[in-house]
């Protein structure tokens, strides 16, 4: 993608944000790991200009967001939740 500034043109490479193994990993683990994504997207988020990626970046917020309240949610119910995955 490419943004203008001025009579210059900036390619912005956005990294794909890390993918967890939702089987293998501790709900403890996978707090973390989304912890990490939302530190990452948030980082991109703050220094993004164009009005698509600002757009991507708040719904990967809202994603992660659910994702984080979910797994939360399993720990409180001593992973039950975990176990149907």
């Amino acid at each position: 993608m490419e943004a203008i500034y001025g009579n210059t043109a900036v390619k912005t490479v956005r990294q794909p944000s890390p993918q967890l193994s939702w089987e293998t990993t501790s709900p403890a683990n996978q707090l973390k790991e989304i912890e990490k994504q939302l530190d990452y997207v948030h980082n991109h988020f703050n220094n993004a200009i164009d009005p698509i990626l600002i757009d991507s970046y708040i719904y990967e917020i809202m994603s992660l967001n659910m994702k984080h309240k979910y797994f939360a949610q399993a720990m409180k119910d001593d992973d039950e939740i975990i176990k149907g995955i």
